[in-house]
């Protein structure tokens, strides 16, 4: 999945490399292997387990492609390990399963 910046003005995308990195970072970087981000690529991946959510549940989100309209949230191990988060979370998925969303 990936995380998209919002202000991608201040990011530079490193093609090489697949991910996009701040400004001041990427001074370090030759001008050659950097572009600056557009909104489409100024993401991080992140590989992980991922819940999806029918609105903004948990932060951060993340989500396919910039254009994907599904947003996900990290399914983490202390996410895994919370009662009261797996409860509060299947009567979050019931209650969109009930408003048929």
């Amino acid at each position: 999945m990936k995380y998209f910046y919002a202000n991608y003005k201040d990011y530079y995308f490193l093609p090489e490399e697949d991910m996009a990195v701040h400004k001041y970072l990427a001074s370090y970087v030759e001008k050659s292997r950097r572009i600056q981000a557009r909104p489409e690529t100024c993401y991080t991946r992140k590989a992980s387990s991922f819940l999806p959510q029918w609105d903004l549940y948990r932060t951060p989100f993340f989500k396919r492609s910039y254009e994907d309209k599904e947003l996900f949230f990290e399914f983490s191990d202390e996410c895994k390990k919370d009662r009261n988060f797996l409860g509060g979370y299947a009567a979050y998925v019931f209650t969109h399963i009930k408003n048929g969303k």
